[in-house]
């Protein structure tokens, strides 16, 4: 370890802020992106010479991941991003189902059984999935009481899939799968779907924030500029099917089988307005909700209280089991809920390359997108 980092400080690479890292760490982040390279936002040009240079002069055998001795054994550190599932054109992060065999387990949500009564609520990650199956479990109780379960009890993404089989009607069914794995039977018959959108900025700031608070793919060892550069303009954009794609994939499948039923939801919109958007959701749902219950849904969800029956009152056991396998700790769930965070955390240089991404990502779009990235403003496609 003294080795590494005196042979960066013999080569004038160090500087106050890069002593506070961990040299493995720092090797990895000079060393991920080619000509340009970027440290806690701080950019450095160097020649594919030096770092062959480099590796030579510290003797490191480097292939997807590094290791170190100590006393015999034989430690090793996984890289940001390496445990990532990849399956064509998209990868997820490594639940067990989907570690295991992940081709298998997607054709099996593909292909799985639906009742009448159930519904499918596909949400990109972060756009409030806990939020608003809270509010579809409450309506179809038709009682404004909280369900003993976190959603990750029946999160098509995760869990064994038999074990859902047992649960009774109607079963609200949550997950981040593109399209063409979503359960095919459930939409030839036109049964209900949400889906829900939020502006991609927020997104980024916040599942940046919900991975970094778990070290889940080793996220927590990255800044938010490593974070912006590897998942939303490079080579991890396609995590989930990336943003524009889940939402392209989607909604041109339905634009091509009118059968299809789906009520789209914007995070923002619910946010500013949530007893109407409630009861508008009821009438998709086909359930009877008068204003008095919408606004107790509303009050319940509002998002301390929600915060506080997800750490007093549920059962996290699912949760436990998943992040146990996965070896990481739970992640936070509820941060802020906020609508314009991102404007805490974007450069302007930052935020000029993520418009121009969205500007070419709009181009192409055919259906009705909205994009709010403020209460009071929004952008229409």
């Amino acid at each position: 370890m003294r080795r590494i980092r005196h042979t960066f400080e013999s080569m004038g690479w160090m500087t106050t802020r890069w002593h506070k890292m961990d040299p493995f760490t720092l090797m990895f982040r000079m060393t991920m992106d080619g000509e340009r390279k970027t440290v806690n936002g701080e950019h450095m040009f160097m020649k594919w010479s030096a770092i062959g240079q480099l590796f030579v002069s510290i003797d490191l055998a480097i292939d997807r991941r590094l290791c170190t001795r100590h006393d015999r054994e034989t430690t090793f550190i996984n890289m940001p991003f390496e445990d990532l599932v990849h399956i064509d054109d998209c990868c997820f992060p490594p639940f067990p189902p989907l570690q295991k065999d992940a081709r298998k387990h997607l054709e099996a949500v593909r292909d799985m059984k639906t009742n009448e009564d159930d519904v499918i609520l596909l949400t990109y990650p972060k756009c409030g999935t806990h939020w608003v199956w809270e509010i579809i479990v409450m309506l179809l109780k038709r009682k404004a009481e909280y369900h003993q379960c976190v959603r990750e009890h029946i999160f098509l993404d995760s869990v064994d899939l038999s074990s859902l089989v047992s649960l009774p009607s109607p079963r609200v069914f949550n997950t981040h799968i593109p399209f063409r794995w979503l359960p095919q039977e459930h939409f030839r018959k036109g049964r209900k779907v949400v889906n829900i959108v939020r502006n991609p900025k927020d997104v980024a700031v916040s599942l940046y924030c919900h991975w970094h608070s778990s070290n889940e793919l080793g996220v927590g060892s990255l800044s938010w500029s490593d974070f912006f550069e590897e998942i939303v303009v490079k080579q991890y954009k396609n995590v989930f099917g990336g943003y524009f794609g889940f939402q392209k994939e989607l909604y041109r499948a339905v634009k091509s089988n009118p059968e299809y039923s789906i009520y789209t939801m914007y995070y923002e919109t619910l946010k500013q307005d949530s007893v109407s958007e409630i009861l508008n959701l009821a009438g998709y749902l086909g359930v009877t909700c008068s204003r008095e219950l919408a606004a107790d849904i509303a009050d319940k969800c509002s998002f301390h209280k929600l915060q506080h029956a997800s750490d007093n009152l549920k059962d996290h056991g699912e949760v436990m089991k998943i992040m146990k396998e996965m070896g990481r700790e739970p992640p936070k769930f509820y941060r802020k809920g906020e609508v314009g965070d991102w404007k805490n955390w974007y450069t302007v240089s930052q935020n000029e390359r993520h418009d121009a991404m969205i500007k070419e990502e709009m181009k192409d779009i055919d259906f009705d997108l909205q994009l709010i990235y403020e209460s009071n403003r929004c952008y229409l496609n």
